[in-house]
């Protein structure tokens, strides 16, 4: 994607020496000539290197210094002597916990350009924030409630408040956790219940609403049905220069649900903290992102508590990540579009899974210091199985009685093909890595079983199983000949290990009806 050109920022990102300033003096300008020049601006040499010299200021004003130098004939240039940082770990004591899936998402190191500004609003649409929690502290905007149609959006779920968190809990003030952007200003909009539920007028209102105040970023930790005018608050919301990041669901499909068709609302997906696809995220091409969304630290609700915080996982929390990235673009570069907000972050997001675009990660990981910087970090490392490539017809591996494959990349297909020499019937079994009991597993398998006769007809599918389950099919073998048999994943991770799949001879049916699937 062509990006615009990018507008000037018209934010300060560093500190400058008032005691120095470097000037870069024509070629061939002598040392003599030198220190006479800066002699007649009141400022001396300290040290040179070639035709760039650093420059005593001896007290005077920086920028008129610079600006008489640059009108001196000798001096091709002049700039000030800026300063860098270590980017240190800020001192929220719960930091170390969220270190690893910070990093994986650029922001530690975009902090050193930016935390945010509070001239740039997060809104967060959801069941609203705990208004005390001391992590929104001065930055909390006047908010409301369009589930009881009043001004007090105080969170009486919980969720709202994790949501606002990840985004936008203040970073180095000496509690808790960091935010993806603890500088910017949060503006919190309740358009869900107490049961984390609101319809559409609800929402639609408090887009609306929220457009009105000035929101620069729309965060979406919800899914559900669409409707023209839920579609239409979106669209206008768009048009008005506001950028939508919206959650992909947690349903581990090949569809993310609404808000997740329109033109520049950014879809997300959910990784672990190491950016492995996790397998409970909805994914598809629609997904535009993906970040870290199993085991996030963050704000919890708690009334009349001084503080409090959770642990929680799913694309509710990798897509504030996303919402804090953005909030940390527009603090940097204010004037501009969602067009270019949303093609820096896209083009550069971290390639992770198979090479380029693909239907799990979308452009990949997000990752905030990249995209302040205009850069790209190089891919994440694309784990492949071992039996690879089979992931076309015409590279199925061929076997007798069983074979092993693995499901990787995300989105991987595998394909084998067996000869079978005689007609009756056999059974089509795939066994694959037992499931995590606790979930915490990124990687997981619900195999899709489909069989194909020689002539390349569909035979059967078997799709009866969950994650962790066996698949099998009983396939009546009309003719002998070269049989195939496709193999995917339901949901959007690679396996967390190699599966095994057998075939083997079985009785006939005790009543055989041709048109009705069977499925063990």
């Amino acid at each position: 994607v062509r990006l615009p050109a990018p507008v000037p920022s018209k934010q300060q990102t560093s500190e400058i020496d008032r005691s120095t300033v470097i000037v870069h003096f024509r070629r061939g300008v002598d040392t003599s000539r030198i220190r006479e020049t800066l002699r007649q601006h009141g400022a001396g040499l300290e040290e040179r290197d070639g035709s760039s010299v650093l420059v005593e200021t001896n007290g005077r004003p920086v920028r008129q210094l610079l600006s008489d130098l640059e009108e001196n004939p000798l001096v091709a240039d002049a700039e000030p002597n800026r300063i860098f940082t270590v980017a240190g770990a800020p001192n929220d004591p719960l930091y170390e916990h969220q270190r690893p899936y910070l990093e994986t998402a650029g922001l530690p190191d975009a902090w050193a350009t930016t935390k945010g500004t509070t001239g740039t609003t997060v809104a967060i649409l959801d069941t609203g924030i705990d208004l005390d929690h001391p992590e929104f502290a001065g930055r909390i905007l006047p908010g409301r409630d369009f589930v009881n149609n009043d001004a007090d959006p105080t969170d009486d779920e919980g969720h709202g408040t994790m949501v606002a968190g990840v985004a936008a809990a203040a970073a180095d003030n000496g509690i808790g956790i960091a935010g993806a952007a603890g500088g910017v200003s949060i503006l919190p909009v309740k358009v869900l219940d107490r049961n984390g539920q609101g319809d559409t007028w609800q929402i639609s209102e408090g887009i609306k609403w929220a457009v009105a105040q000035g929101a620069d970023v729309l965060n979406f930790s919800f899914t559900g049905g669409g409707s023209d005018r839920f579609d239409d608050a979106v669209r206008d919301a768009v048009r008005r220069n506001v950028v939508i990041v919206a959650a992909a669901g947690n349903d581990g499909e090949a569809w993310p649900y609404l808000p997740r068709s329109y033109e520049n609302v950014l879809t997300v997906a959910a990784t672990d903290h190491a950016g492995t696809f996790a397998w409970f995220s909805n994914h598809g091409p629609l997904v535009e992102l993906a970040a870290p969304g199993v085991d996030i630290t963050t704000t919890a609700r708690a009334p009349g508590a001084q503080d409090a915080y959770a642990v929680a996982s799913g694309t509710s929390f990798s897509t504030p990540l996303v919402s804090g990235a953005a909030a940390l673009v527009r603090s940097v570069h204010p004037d501009w579009t969602v067009d270019q907000v949303a093609r820096r972050l896209e083009r550069t997001a971290r390639d992770a899974g198979p090479p380029g675009v693909d239907d799990s990660y979308g452009f990949g990981i997000v990752d905030a210091a990249s995209a302040l910087a205009d850069r790209r970090r190089t891919a994440l490392p694309s784990v492949t199985g071992a039996e690879e490539p089979n992931n076309v017809l015409a590279r199925a591996t061929t076997f007798t009685g069983s074979a092993g494959g693995t499901i990787s990349p995300e989105g991987d297909v595998d394909w084998f093909a067996t000869t079978l020499a005689a007609p009756g019937w056999v059974t089509v079994r795939l066994t694959g890595p037992a499931v995590d009991p606790e979930g915490r597993r990124p990687e997981e398998l619900d195999p899709v079983l489909k069989v194909y006769d020689p002539a390349g007809d569909p035979l059967r599918t078997s799709d009866g199983g969950s994650i962790g389950d066996p698949e099998g099919v009983l396939v009546p073998v009309a003719t002998s000949g070269r049989y195939l048999i496709r193999v995917e994943n339901y949901v959007g991770s690679r396996s967390p290990g190699p599966y095994t799949i057998e075939v083997a001879p079985a009785a006939a049916p005790a009543r055989f009806a041709p048109a009705t699937e069977q499925t063990l």
